[in-house]
């Protein structure tokens, strides 16, 4: 699988530096996935991973200390990092709706997916591909 965004997770654990191996070997595991279903995903992860609808899905970190929000999207091969916290940071966001950082991490629904050229792309029309 492709990350999109890894330099967020590097900036967080910068800001703590325990988290650095717990998101380094989730890197690493997703990074030679080849996942083609979420129960693919479920076999990586097991307990540790929930699933929300429009392809998101929650990883559970460091024994519970950290969640990152991503958006899977299989038939692509791509992760795109949504939110990297604490889990108190976490308690305080809508994993459903949490954007990254980025403009280009905008939900796809702002701009309507009938018109989109990849209407399984999370990012808007005119962002990076």
């Amino acid at each position: 699988m492709r990350i999109v965004a890894r330099s967020t997770l590097a900036a967080f654990w910068g800001k703590h530096p325990q988290a650095e191996g717990p998101l380094e070997n989730w890197i690493r595991v997703c990074a030679k996935a080849r996942w083609s279903t979420t129960a693919d995903i479920k076999t990586a992860f097991g307990s540790k991973v929930d699933f929300l609808p429009r392809n998101r899905v929650v990883f559970d970190l460091g024994g519970n200390k950290y969640r990152l929000i991503v958006v899977v999207l299989l038939r692509r091969g791509a992760i795109y990092i949504r939110f990297i916290g604490t889990h108190a940071e976490y308690d305080r966001v809508d994993a459903s709706t949490v954007q990254g950082q980025s403009a280009c991490f905008k939900r796809i629904d702002d701009h309507g997916l009938q018109n989109h050229p990849y209407p399984d792309d999370p990012r808007p029309q005119g962002c990076a591909r």
